[in-house]
């Protein structure tokens, strides 16, 4: 049933445009569990206040909506009422959080990549430069699960310590 809902919900909010889900075989449902309500094996979908995000089967993320801090990843500040591709990820994990107007993703070799406004640092790159594509989080390599928040961004690490950065961090 939760499969059933979610899949209505991705519908709903693509159009006949939108490549979020691919034609998958039934092998690739049974390799993970469903974690969560909003949780396919290898998908996840977050909503911020400024956009949207997705992880594909194929392991990319696609972003959608508002642009003017390059919170969608693909290189511009252009809004988008369509997915868009995220620039340079292709072994993004489920752990995607999307903030205000930054986004973050765990990649499989447990480090994180974030994108968008960074006035506070919570890209985590050191710097407090905006960034339209995505950039590393510095000095963390074993991350687990990450969250995105207002101005500020935390990841769960491998050894169950939480490292935060950006507003307060």
């Amino acid at each position: 049933m939760k499969l059933y809902l979610l899949l209505l919900l991705v519908l709903f909010v693509c159009t006949s445009s939108c490549s979020l889900l691919e034609e998958v075989d039934s092998e690739d449902f049974n390799s993970e569990l469903i974690s969560s309500d909003f949780y396919l094996p290898g998908i996840a979908i977050d909503v911020g206040v400024s956009g949207s995000c997705a992880t594909k089967f194929d392991k990319t993320i696609k972003c959608w909506g508002l642009n003017d801090k390059g919170q969608l990843g693909d290189g511009t500040t252009d809004d988008r009422t369509t997915p868009v591709t995220v620039s340079g990820i292709s072994t993004a994990t489920r752990e995607l959080s999307v903030g205000s107007s930054h986004t973050c993703a765990v990649l499989s070799g447990g480090t994180v990549k974030c994108w968008g406004l960074n006035d506070k640092g919570q890209l985590g790159d050191g710097t407090t430069t905006d960034r339209s594509i995505p950039v590393t989080v510095s000095g963390i390599s074993t991350v687990t699960a990450v969250s995105a928040g207002r101005k500020h961004a935390c990841a769960v690490l491998s050894g169950g310590t939480v490292q935060c950065w950006g507003l307060n961090g």
